[in-house]
C-alpha cells in the first residue's frame, strides 16, 4: 500500500478539531470512503481489473458511446450540454453511477466526513486529502518540465469532443494527472462541492500517482473509527451536512432515514417522541426514563339534584 501521512483521532472532539483545521486550508480537497477501500481506484479500473490497458480503453469508449445514446431521453435540457464533450459525458456518467476513470472529490472536509462516516457503518472510515494548488501550480498536472509531447497528448484527451478522438489516445500511457471542476453543476454537485481527479493513464491508481507527485505533508488520511461514526453523523446533522442536504432528491430522503435509524438519532419532526406521546406508553422522552404511571381519576359522586 502506498504510504500517506495518517492521522488517527481517538475522540469525537479530536476528529472535529482535525476537520476544522483541514477546512481552514482552501488549497485542500477531500474524499471520504470506507477504510476497506484502501486505494484510490476508479470504478472503471475495478470493473475490468483483469484487462490490459488497450482492452480497458475499448470498454471505456463503448461505455461512453452507449451512455450518450441511451441517456438523452432522460436528461433535463440543462444537462444535455454535458454530452458535447467527452469529459462532460464522463462527469455525467460518474454522477449517475456508471463506471469511469474519474474519482469524486469535494472542497469540503465536512462533506468528506459524512461519506467516510456513512459508508460501511461497522468499519472504520477514511478521509483522503491533498493540496490541489500544489498539484496544479507546482507540478503542472504531474508532467515533467519540458515534456511538451505528454502535455499535447493530455490536452488531446481532455479536450476530445468525440469518442473517436478520445479513443485515439485513451489506450496510450500518458503520465499526466489533474483535478478539474466540471463546467456544469446540478443541485447535487453544488451541494457536495464536487470536483474530479483524472489520470491520463488507464489503470493507474490515483493514490499511487499522487504519492509520486506530492510530498508527504501535502497528502494525508484522517481515520474515522467505527465507534465514533455515530457521533460524527450526529454532529454533522446539526451542521446541516446530511443525506437530504447532499442528495437534494427523493434518494436523499431515503438515505437520510437510513442514517437516522441506523444511528438512532433524533428526527427533525420529533418522530420517536411523537410516537411515544401519541401511544402514551409511559416513557419519559428525555433519557427514555420510565415515568410514574398516572393515578386513575376519581369519579365524581356528586349528582345534580332534581328540582
Amino acid at each position: 500500500m502506498t504510504s500517506w501521512t495518517q492521522y488517527r483521532p481517538i475522540s469525537l472532539d479530536e476528529i472535529l478539531t482535525v476537520l476544522m483545521k483541514a477546512s481552514e486550508n482552501s488549497s485542500l480537497i477531500f474524499r471520504g470512503q470506507a477504510v476497506s477501500c484502501w486505494h484510490l481506484e476508479p470504478t472503471l479500473h475495478r470493473s475490468v481489473r483483469k484487462s490490459d490497458r488497450r482492452e480497458m480503453a475499448i470498454w471505456e469508449g463503448a461505455a461512453i458511446k452507449a451512455f450518450s445514446r441511451h441517456v438523452r431521453s432522460y436528461l433535463p435540457a440543462s444537462q444535455l450540454v454535458c454530452l458535447d464533450t467527452i469529459l462532460g459525458t464522463l462527469a455525467l456518467m460518474q454522477h449517475y453511477g456508471a463506471p469511469t476513470r474519474l474519482l469524486d472529490w469535494t472542497f469540503s472536509a465536512w462533506v468528506a466526513a459524512y461519506f467516510a462516516a456513512a459508508a460501511s457503518p461497522e468499519e472504520d472510515g477514511v478521509i483522503w486529502g491533498f493540496n490541489r494548488d500544489k498539484l496544479s501550480r507546482d507540478t503542472k498536472w504531474g508532467i515533467e518540465s519540458g515534456d511538451a509531447d505528454t502535455l499535447q497528448r493530455f490536452d488531446q484527451l481532455t479536450g476530445a469532443t468525440t469518442v473517436h478522438a478520445w479513443a485515439a489516445v485513451s489506450s496510450i500511457a500518458i503520465p499526466a494527472f489533474s483535478s478539474y471542476i466540471d463546467d456544469f453543476a446540478d443541485q447535487r454537485m453544488s451541494s457536495q462541492q464536487s470536483l474530479f481527479t483524472i489520470s491520463g493513464t488507464l489503470g493507474e491508481r490515483h493514490d499511487e500517482r499522487l504519492a509520486s507527485i506530492l510530498p508527504d505533508n501535502d497528502r494525508f488520511q484522517i481515520i474515522i473509527p467505527a465507534a465514533l461514526k455515530r457521533g460524527v453523523i450526529d454532529r454533522l446533522l446539526r451542521l446541516n451536512v446530511h443525506a437530504m442536504s447532499l442528495f437534494p432528491s427523493i434518494d436523499g430522503v431515503g438515505r437520510y432515514m437510513t442514517d437516522i435509524i441506523h444511528n438512532q438519532l433524533n428526527m427533525d419532526d420529533g418522530g420517536v417522541g411523537w410516537v411515544l406521546r401519541a401511544t402514551d406508553d409511559g416513557r419519559d422522552i428525555v433519557g427514555n426514563r420510565q415515568r410514574k404511571p398516572r393515578a386513575p381519576k376519581a369519579r365524581s359522586t356528586n349528582k345534580k339534584r332534581k328540582a
